[in-house]
C-alpha cells in the first residue's frame, strides 16, 4: 500500500497540542516522582511523545498517523493492564485513546478521499 497525504493540518495541530499537554503532565509528575525508576520511565515517555510530535510535524500522511496511533494505543493498553489504577492513570488512558481515535479517523478519511479520486 502506498502512502497518502492526509491534508488535515488543523486537526494534526490540535493533536500536537494535546500531546504537548500530556508531556507537561508527565513533566509535572516527574518532578514529584520519588523513585529513580519512575523518573526514568517518565523521561522515556516524554522523549517518545516529543518524537511523535516531530513525526506529525514532518509528515502528515497515513503511515505516520498509523505509527503514532498504534504506539498511543499500545501505551493505553499497558496502562489498563496494570492490576491497580489511579484516577490519573485512567485519565491518561482515556486521553491516549482519544488521540488515537482522532488520528485513525483522519487516516480513514484520507484513504476514502484517495479512493474516490480514482
Amino acid at each position: 500500500s502506498s502512502d497518502i497525504p492526509v491534508g488535515a493540518h488543523g486537526e494534526i495541530a490540535e493533536i500536537i497540542l494535546n500531546i504537548e499537554g500530556r508531556i507537561k503532565d508527565l513533566q509535572r509528575r516527574k518532578t514529584l516522582a520519588i523513585s529513580v525508576e519512575k523518573r526514568i520511565y517518565l523521561n522515556s515517555q516524554i522523549d517518545s511523545l516529543k518524537n511523535d510530535i516531530e513525526k506529525l510535524k514532518e509528515g502528515e500522511n497515513t503511515f505516520v498517523i498509523r505509527d503514532v496511533a498504534t504506539k498511543q494505543l499500545e501505551w493505553s493498553s499497558k496502562i489498563l493492564e496494570r492490576p491497580t489504577l489511579s484516577i490519573q492513570e485512567l485519565n491518561d488512558a482515556s486521553r491516549i485513546v482519544d488521540i488515537s481515535k482522532i488520528l485513525l479517523l483522519i487516516k480513514c478519511r484520507a484513504v476514502r478521499k484517495h479512493k474516490q479520486s480514482y
